[in-house]
């Protein structure tokens, strides 16, 4: 009886294990990974856009981050910490004891900032997870930028960003931006923030340029309809407007440069390898565009979200 106990015990011990490891990916491969929602899980795919690996989640991941060549941060809201995994081996690296309501996590030169919108805090983590501060800040921080020591974060339902030291973890200045601003890149060489978001009751068309010294805007740029992400490369940024289908490209100092409506109610915006990829939520696919030329390629189920390493 003992003899079978034991062997059932070491049995779950062991599937639980393997639970947690995941195809591994070499740490000299490229990829662009989608994070799928309806379906929790991500799709790697390698410089040829072939898909290398899956990783399918049992808890509702939602959301990731590349944290450094070989640690991948996962997150969802209704997960209570965020997992640190390598890449490299599949393997569960550490969890950060975060509570329920993450929003977001980025990484800034040697910490890890997470956003929660049950607390309205960001928190400060090691890499090896130890929390070491948090700050306050306003309503559902959502989309974050990190440059220069310094962590720009949009509160999703107020009606401010918060500027937060990153040496201190004090709220420096608190700018006025339109409640449900979404999607935020640091343009270093106008030393501005460029801002979309969804619009609050009624669509949001603009993107707004903010300077970085005073939070003043600068500039309002068109790019109907919901702009929610942004993306910038060489002397280029690129705008997803999800509502209306349309990918929209700036150069860096807001000349409008052309227009292209692309997938099914898409969501996010990154360049791999100098292509633009953005992936349709309601389409599952990653979309390649490269110059003229427009690829496509199935994900999972509700790609929210794209993850670059090269």
């Amino acid at each position: 009886m003992r003899i079978g106990l034991l062997l059932a015990a070491s049995t779950l011990l062991l599937a639980s294990c393997g639970a947690e490891t995941y195809t591994s990916i070499r740490e000299d491969v490229s990829f662009v990974a989608t994070v799928n929602q309806l379906e929790p899980s991500m799709t790697f795919f390698n410089d040829d856009l072939h898909a290398v690996a899956t990783w399918a989640f049992d808890e509702a991941y939602s959301g990731a981050t590349l944290v450094d060549n070989d640690t991948i941060a996962l997150y969802g809201m209704g997960v209570p910490f965020v997992a640190l995994y390598h890449v490299s081996t599949g393997e569960l690296q550490t969890k950060l004891e975060t509570g329920v309501g993450v929003t977001n996590v980025i990484a800034g030169d040697d910490e890890l900032y997470v956003a929660n919108k049950e607390q309205n805090t960001v928190s400060a983590f090691s890499f090896s997870g130890e929390q070491l501060r948090d700050v306050v800040v306003g309503n559902y921080p959502l989309s974050m930028a990190y440059a220069d020591d310094t962590l720009y974060v949009l509160n999703f339902k107020s009606d401010y960003l918060s500027v937060i030291e990153a040496k201190t973890f004090h709220e420096v200045a608190q700018w006025q931006i339109p409640r449900s601003s979404n999607g935020i890149v640091v343009n270093e060489e106008t030393n501005t923030l460029w801002i979309g978001g969804h619009g609050d009751h009624t669509s949001n068309d603009q993107v707004l340029v903010i300077d970085r010294k005073t939070g003043s805007i600068k500039q309002t740029l068109q790019a109907p309809q919901m702009p929610v992400a942004l993306a910038q490369h060489d002397d280029e940024i690129s705008v997803i407007s999800h509502g209306s289908n349309t990918l929209h490209r700036f150069t860096k100092d807001g000349k409008a440069i052309d227009t292209l409506e692309i997938g099914a109610n898409p969501f996010s915006v990154a360049y791999f390898n100098d292509a633009i990829v953005t992936a349709g939520y309601d389409d599952h696919t990653l979309y390649v565009v490269d110059g003229e030329q427009v690829r496509a390629y199935d994900t999972g189920e509700g790609p929210f979200q794209l993850v670059i390493r090269e």
